[in-house]
């Protein structure tokens, strides 16, 4: 067989296998992608001793407005739930990220425009500042949450929680709380 016959059918073979790996591949479901977030908790208040040590800010990734990373579940030790779906003319979103003792757990329904706020008591936000407690709303206190954007499946939001408490109010008097958070890939249904 002479060399050019052997290159024409070498190169026949390749084309088949590659033809046959392209066909297989598209056969197969698309991956999904993991769902990934981010938060910020910024601490303050005159008796608030969260707010010192190691600093008034915590969080995962980045969530300010204008400086948005997140980061997927299971990269870096950390461990993102989300769920955000359309209600009609609001937002459900239900996220957890968490990495360590830096957590934040966010559940609100808000309305599909940024000018307008709703409440919620289901806001929990803990890290190496807050002595391994977790600060959730005061018993008669709830947290404003605004949409700023989003889809089914992703958002930002802001959060701001007046008078938050953790379980010993000695060791962590309550705090005010602001923060933002932001969520993608997450579950849609």
């Amino acid at each position: 067989m002479s060399s050019v016959h052997w290159l024409a059918r070498c190169t026949s073979c390749w084309c088949s296998l590659g033809l046959l790996a392209a066909s297989t591949a598209s056969c197969s479901d698309p991956v999904t992608p993991p769902p990934q977030a981010a938060f910020t908790a910024t601490f303050g208040g005159a008796s608030c001793a969260a707010a010192v040590d190691p600093g008034p800010k915590i969080g995962i990734g980045k969530a300010d407005p204008g400086d948005w990373a997140t980061y997927a579940d299971g990269t870096e030790g950390i461990h993102v739930a989300c769920r955000v779906v359309a209600q009609g003319d609001n937002y459900y979103a239900n996220i957890s990220i968490s990495r360590g003792s830096t957590t934040l757990s966010f559940e609100a329904t808000m309305p599909n425009d940024p000018t307008k706020t709703a409440t919620t008591k289901t806001i929990r936000v803990g890290g190496p500042n807050t002595t391994g407690g977790t600060y959730a709303p005061d018993t008669d206190q709830t947290c404003t949450v605004a949409f700023i954007e989003g889809a089914p499946g992703r958002i930002k939001a802001s959060y701001d929680c007046q008078t938050m408490v953790s379980g010993n109010t000695i060791a962590n008097p309550p705090c005010h709380v602001s923060g933002y958070v932001v969520a993608e890939n997450c579950d849609s249904e």
